[in-house]
């Protein structure tokens, strides 16, 4: 493949947030990198970074204009960084952040986070952190539902679950088994 750098030195345990075998890589210019393996084989990731680096930056044509992913990368922005955004006073007003290098390319972005499954949006893994290289991944509502601060957790004999599933097993609401939560009277759990 023109262009390829990275040389393959192992796999490792760790998979990608959207279950691809991760590799660990050495690129020609000496850096190591993580990279989920088929994105190497396709030819999708060709090095550490250094080669966009080296390409001027309105050389580039991507063609995902107006792709889901595209849509995702402008409105990660613009919550972070456009304070006339409807969502900012919860995402960049709280300091949540966009890897710099996001921030102008599109390209670095796509390039870390791969195509987009249908069902699935932009979600970050850890919520107190910023939009960032291993904290993104694509995810459905009901990953990312179960992800939330506000996520209400109750140990039963079956484990920790959210209060919500926990409620639909029990055939009530998930306010019903709030309050009863927070009374004390939810049969078989305990805050956790």
């Amino acid at each position: 493949m023109a262009d390829m750098r990275l040389t393959f030195v192992r796999q490792i345990e760790r998979r990608s947030s959207d279950g691809r075998l991760m590799g660990l890589f050495r690129c020609s210019c000496g850096a190591e990198t993580e990279v989920a393996i088929g994105r190497v084989k396709s030819g999708t990731t060709k090095s550490c970074g250094c080669l966009r680096r080296e390409i001027p930056p309105n050389t580039l044509k991507h063609g995902r204009h107006g792709s889901p992913e595209y849509s995702s990368w402008t409105s990660m922005k613009r919550r972070c960084l456009d304070a006339s955004h409807k969502d900012f006073a919860r995402y960049g007003a709280k300091g949540i952040t966009v890897h710099p290098e996001w921030i102008s390319s599109f390209q670095a972005f796509f390039a870390h986070i791969g195509e987009r499954p249908p069902g699935t949006t932009l979600d970050r893994i850890d919520g107190k952190r910023g939009y960032e290289p291993g904290n993104v991944r694509w995810a459905t509502p009901k990953v990312q539902a179960h992800n939330r601060a506000s996520l209400v957790l109750v140990k039963t004999d079956g484990g920790i679950v959210p209060v919500i599933e926990y409620a639909k097993a029990l055939g009530i609401s998930g306010g019903a088994a709030l309050m009863r939560l927070r009374r004390g009277k939810l049969e078989g759990a305990t805050y956790a």
